[in-house]
């Protein structure tokens, strides 16, 4: 699948006035919204959209949304999930010059050796994308 069609997905979930509450909590910067959802179904945390797979974390990571990042790591968000381009939150991160987001995901046990339909990991993606300053070597 063409990379620039899962942005286009990613921009267009942005834009989409219907979208579900979670999302829009993660794309408006809603903490408090974002926080009032995970508490009354804890299960929406790791849900995909239906049609790319992203999951909540994946969209925060995406957009360099931090606090949201740090509320579904509490809430236990799966770190490691992969949509249908087998992309995780780390890709994502490292894809769009987060570090920040992104060594926070590796301190929360991020798998740095998942593979994504091009066969390519979050470090080949750092070096790909010229992006430096992320800790991917752990203790």
């Amino acid at each position: 699948m063409d990379a620039s069609l899962c942005d286009r997905f990613a921009e267009a979930l942005i834009l989409d006035k219907n979208r579900d509450a979670l999302f829009t909590a993660i794309i408006e910067k809603n903490s408090v919204q974002l926080n009032e959802i995970l508490k009354q179904d804890p299960s929406v945390v790791d849900r995909q959209d239906p049609v790319f797979g992203f999951t909540p974390l994946m969209l925060a990571s995406r957009l360099g949304n931090l606090e949201a990042a740090t509320c579904l790591l509490k809430s236990k968000a799966s770190v490691d999930a992969v949509n249908i381009r087998q992309q995780t939150a780390l890709m994502l991160a490292v894809t769009n010059d987060r570090k920040e987001l992104a060594n926070t995901l590796l301190e929360a046990g991020a798998d740095i050796k998942p593979k994504d339909d091009h066969g390519r990991t979050a470090q080949d993606l750092a070096e790909l994308n010229r992006v430096y300053g992320i800790q991917f070597k752990r203790i």
